[in-house]
């Protein structure tokens, strides 16, 4: 499993978290229950493979996801996050939002909750429950009493929306830590605002990573892109989503044993940067490095390619390909605006020339 590091908000979490909506189910005496067993061991092996985001809510699976959860990590409380949520509609008057926080607490069995969401919001409802009855306020006690640890909120509106509640938060002096939005190969509209909350420090999960099973049938799509062995398009799905910096972690609604092991050993493309002290002076000619990398199925631009050279390593140049091949007369070309060439390569008698075109 691969973490990302939430540094303002001093947590590790899993690049893959848990959503807990899809628990699997059954009906008995006309009333439906969570199969406990089945989810006792699918959470047990999403930890197993490094999950530590687990993310439920009081509505989630006729409203038995949080109990749930709560009995299937008890092993391990305190090795992961537990994210639910608060419905506006509970708000009613002085009190409410402390009603429904003890009682989710209560049915996850667990003293603390390490993010705590406004549930599915938009701008009309931060504006006329949230900031109204000063929630963030009541969400500010709780988090200094040590009953969440981090405010946070679900979103469903139109992207600017999401600038006007963290701006309008950190105003209040009560700034929201973490987000949950909706983001996939399909629906990229919230992209700008996951960079715009990740650059003030706000941590970004995103759900529906494969379009609500949009994303999950076959394809022979990453085949024909990269030239490599077909992989599942729920892979494909979720290197699209963690591909983007800017995203901490991705939720999956698994809903059986499978799914969990599928998911939790998805292989994510890496990027690597390599930082080496070399002891150089760059001042100094002889001391500089220059480097090159050929992608392996080019850049699908033609190179134009310029060579200052004479005589026989003219005539090589001009054998090899070379767009443009010449001399001291290419220098006052160059120098009126010329630059219809890509790369500049000279032979070593020629540097003098080339070094008044630096």
């Amino acid at each position: 499993m691969q973490y990302n590091e939430l540094e303002k908000l001093g947590e590790r979490v899993s690049r893959l978290g848990f959503g807990c909506m899809r628990f699997p189910e059954y009906e008995k005496d006309g009333k439906m229950y969570v199969d406990q067993d089945k989810v006792d061991e699918m959470v047990a092996e999403a930890y197993r493979q490094g999950v530590n985001y687990f993310d439920t809510a009081p509505k989630y699976c006729n409203c038995n996801s949080e109990e749930a959860v709560g009995r299937a990590v008890k092993g391990f409380r305190d090795k992961v996050l537990l994210s639910t949520k608060i419905p506006l509609d509970v708000c009613k008057k002085p009190g409410d939002y402390r009603r429904a926080l003890e009682h989710s607490l209560d049915k996850l069995g667990t003293d603390h909750l390490d993010f705590y969401h406004f549930w599915g919001i938009n701008r009309k409802e931060f504006d006329q429950t949230i900031m109204a009855q000063d929630l963030l306020a009541d969400a500010a006690k709780a988090k200094e009493e040590g009953l969440i640890r981090h405010i946070s909120f679900s979103f469903h509106d139109e992207p600017l929306a999401i600038k006007y509640i963290i701006d309008e938060s950190k105003k209040r002096g009560i700034p929201m830590e973490s987000m949950l939005v909706q983001y996939n190969l399909l629906d990229r509209t919230n992209e700008e605002m996951l960079h715009y909350a990740a650059s003030n420090g706000v941590g970004t999960v995103a759900m529906g990573p494969v379009g609500g099973g949009r994303l999950a049938a076959p394809t022979e799509l990453y085949a024909k892109l990269t030239g490599k062995k077909s992989i599942a398009t729920y892979e494909l799905a979720f290197k699209f989503v963690l591909g983007n910096p800017d995203l901490n972690c991705a939720l999956s609604g698994m809903q059986t044993l499978d799914m969990v092991k599928q998911n939790a050993k998805a292989k994510f493309d890496e990027t690597i940067e390599a930082h080496i002290r070399t002891g150089c002076d760059g001042r100094h000619a002889d001391q500089q490095i220059r480097g090159a990398v050929v992608l392996p199925h080019g850049t699908g631009k033609q190179v134009r390619v310029l060579v200052f050279a004479k005589n026989a390593k003219a005539e090589e140049a001009q054998a090899a390909g070379a767009e443009f091949v010449g001399a001291e007369e290419l220098v006052p070309k160059i120098q009126g605006g010329w630059f219809d060439f890509d790369v500049v390569v000279a032979t070593p008698d020629m540097m003098g020339v080339v070094g008044r075109l630096g």
